[in-house]
């Protein structure tokens, strides 16, 4: 007959709450460049360069390419796409819109992008350069160099392509 007073089941531990409703931390910033055929793409002599762009979170990047002699320079953003501001998931065509990179030697060249999830400092010899137009510089590691100089936490995604 005592049983009617029985206790009512124990709550759950309090532990076991928040750990479904703790935020979780934010994803680190990443750049993600890849070209149509993968991160390490092959092509032929008079094929287009196809490099697609995308952020994990929103973010500020400039994107530069080097040709088979070490000439660098800018590619994004451009004339067609000035805005060096990009949201997380949006997919920018680097090479498209406007003006492509046709492959006219064989050799080794370069895509690559250097950003970050603040506001990006770019270095003072790269400034007011027009896109498309040889830089002032060794080659793209000089650009990337100057750029983490300026800004160390930056991150560099690199396309890398084969020319046969």
């Amino acid at each position: 007959p005592g049983m009617s007073m029985a206790a009512p089941p124990p709550a759950p531990a309090p532990a076991a709450v928040p750990v479904a409703a703790a935020p979780r931390p934010a994803a680190p910033f990443q750049i993600r460049l890849e070209s149509d055929r993968g991160t390490k793409p092959t092509y032929k002599v008079g094929e287009f360069l196809n490099v697609n762009l995308s952020l994990s979170s929103t973010g500020m990047v400039y994107c530069y390419y080097e040709d088979v002699g070490k000439n660098t320079a800018r590619i994004f953003p451009n004339q067609f796409n000035s805005n060096p501001m990009l949201n997380a998931g949006n997919l920018v065509r680097l090479t498209g819109g406007g003006f492509k990179i046709k492959f006219d030697r064989r050799g080794r060249e370069r895509v690559a992008c250097i950003g970050d999830d603040r506001e990006v400092v770019v270095p003072a010899a790269l400034k007011g350069t027009k896109d498309l137009a040889p830089l002032p510089v060794r080659s793209l590691d000089d650009v990337i160099g100057q750029f983490k100089q300026l800004n160390p936490t930056a991150l560099t995604s690199v396309v890398e392509a084969t020319v046969q």
